[in-house]
């Protein structure tokens, strides 16, 4: 299963089997299995489409069709207390009222050619200066050689719906061209 956000972005992805171990598989009938979809705390609030698709799960996954669409859903904005999101104070606040309140890595190292994937932990407390919001992201050399810069807005598409006290968990990564030097 795939979870494909309002920007067209596959941000996240649960795989299951289709039989269950506890039941038979009917070769002659409809066959129904009830799968959890567990998002992350913080999915940002708007329309998403699950999509599905079939694959024969071995020691090398083997693609049996393409991703279809099977349905939508919608996820409301969460101002709940959140079990895994950051309790100390923000590593980053600016004077219009967004905290980044921490940055989690997927791993401590990336290959030349490869992408890091991390993700960014964002709270407002105001809505008043969020239409131009951008931030940039400049990963840099021991020596302080600027490695590769990225940018974009909190959030991007949802940024319009952001209200104060929600939290937003952005999924995001850096890609590193192949002529980057280890280090």
């Amino acid at each position: 299963f795939q979870l494909q956000g309002p920007d067209g972005r596959l941000g996240w992805q649960l795989v299951e089997t289709a039989v269950d171990a506890q039941q038979s598989w009917q070769p002659s009938g409809l066959n129904r299995r009830s799968y959890a979809i567990p998002l992350p705390s913080g999915t940002p609030p708007g329309r998403y489409t699950i999509l599905a698709q079939p694959l024969h799960l071995s020691e090398v996954p083997e693609v049996l069709g393409d991703p279809q669409v099977i349905g939508e859903i919608a996820i409301a904005p969460d101002t709940s207390p959140l079990a895994d999101w950051p309790r100390q104070p923000s590593a980053a606040s600016f004077g219009n009222g967004v905290m980044l309140r921490d940055m989690a890595l997927a791993d401590t190292a990336v290959r030349p050619g490869h992408n890091l994937p991390f993700t960014l932990f964002w709270e407002i407390s105001s809505t008043e200066t969020l239409n131009d919001l951008q931030y940039e992201l400049i990963v840099t050399a021991a020596n302080g050689t600027v490695l590769r810069r990225q940018g974009g807005a909190p959030g991007a598409n949802w940024l319009d719906e952001w209200q104060p006290g929600q939290r937003l968990r952005e999924p995001n990564g850096l890609y590193f061209p192949p002529e980057t030097a280890p280090g």
